[in-house]
């Protein structure tokens, strides 16, 4: 499955450490364009970690 919808202006960073969670499926990480740092573990919804400074 390829995910879709990452835009480099809604995400201009993005990347993985592969299973950051321990729970067998890849997760990702993303900072959005106002700078918040979000996370999505497996395939769900992205959790928001806040805005960096």
């Amino acid at each position: 499955m390829v995910a879709t919808g990452f835009t480099t202006a809604a995400y201009p960073m993005l990347g993985s450490s592969g299973d950051g969670d321990g729970d067998g499926k890849p997760d990702l990480w993303a900072v959005t364009g106002d700078r918040h740092l979000v996370t999505f573990s497996g395939w769900s919804a992205p959790k928001d970690l806040g805005a960096l400074r």
